[in-house]
C-alpha cells in the first residue's frame, strides 16, 4: 500500500497501481 499521502482516495488510487 502507498501510505504516501494522507488522502485516502490518492492511497487507493497508488496501491492499486502498485499492486
Amino acid at each position: 500500500m502507498s501510505m504516501l499521502a494522507p488522502n485516502g482516495s490518492v492511497i487507493t488510487a497508488g496501491s492499486r497501481l502498485m499492486t
